[in-house]
């Protein structure tokens, strides 16, 4: 085992830093193996199976290639849960978890005056913010989660049947008409596409090659598309005393702000992630 790690770092070295190859080697033999990773460390010694050989061989093939881990594996962890995900949806980012506790907070203040909340995750791909608020509410929640892709709401789906979470699925187009036949709510919550193309150049492979554009990119001369489009749905969808949560680009916090005081909406405020970025905006009505 401590040879099949040593060839984990040689292959991978020219691609990842070395505390990620290492991340990486554990997570690989616990999903092969099915051990935690202290029981792994304690085999180190032992001789590896020809079949784990073979198994993590096609694995680092595929991480040469920059497939990240998370499609490799099927899977991805987000706040203390296992989603399941595949190249239709992104993988899930630790910094979403702020627009998650953002939209929670949201809602119970909401319930301190009403005993039911209706929320909406809007671009929900693997399903991750509407699962979670879903699961921290429990029965005091109706969560409607919409998606333009099938093959992300399907993923999405199965997530919610997994972590037994009651979310209402929807294909729906956040620029087509049929957005605004949908019912009003107290919470609207949204990590939407924010990527310019010319932010490809920062970027790294296993995003660019591998992660859905659809969800990634807007156009280069209207990077507040999907805010202003959503921001204009909540103006006749959100109820009074609710609330919009969005995860923002941080390059146009500020712009994201003036657009929705512009559209009415007050107390907007910006909050930041743990490096400092500006990642989630609040806005009640």
């Amino acid at each position: 085992m401590r040879k099949l790690k040593q060839i984990f770092k040689n292959r991978l070295a020219n691609i990842y830093p070395e505390e990620e190859i290492n991340e990486l080697f554990f997570m690989v033999m616990e999903h092969i193996l099915g051990r935690s990773k202290s029981q792994i460390i304690f085999a180190l010694m032992d001789n590896a199976e020809k079949e784990t050989i073979e198994t993590t061989n096609d694995i680092l093939c595929k991480l040469e290639r920059h497939e990240p881990i998370q499609y490799i594996l099927g899977k991805a962890d987000f706040m203390g849960r296992t989603f399941k995900v595949n190249h239709s949806t992104l993988i899930p980012r630790p910094e979403t978890a702020l627009s998650v506790c953002n939209a929670i907070d949201e809602a119970k203040r909401v319930l301190e005056s009403k005993p039911k909340v209706s929320i909406i995750d809007i671009g929900t791909g693997s399903g991750i913010i509407a699962i979670s608020v879903a699961l921290e509410l429990g029965e005091k929640a109706n969560v409607t989660a919409i998606d333009i892709s099938d093959e992300a709401l399907c993923i999405a789906k199965q997530n919610a049947k997994d972590l037994d979470a009651n979310v209402k699925f929807l294909q729906v187009d956040v620029l087509s008409k049929d957005f605004f036949t949908l019912d009003k709510y107290d919470i609207i919550v949204s990590n939407p596409p924010y990527i310019r193309p010319s932010e490809m150049a920062e970027m790294r492979r296993n995003v660019l090659d591998y992660e859905p554009h659809l969800a990634l990119f807007i156009p280069e001369n209207d990077p507040l598309l999907f805010y202003r489009e959503i921001t204009n749905f909540a103006t006749t969808h959100l109820e009074n005393n609710g609330a919009i949560v969005f995860e923002i680009n941080e390059a146009f916090g500020n712009e994201t702000k003036e657009m929705m005081n512009k559209q009415g909406f007050r107390n907007v405020n910006i909050t930041k992630d743990d490096y400092g970025k500006d990642r989630s905006i609040i806005a009640r009505k």
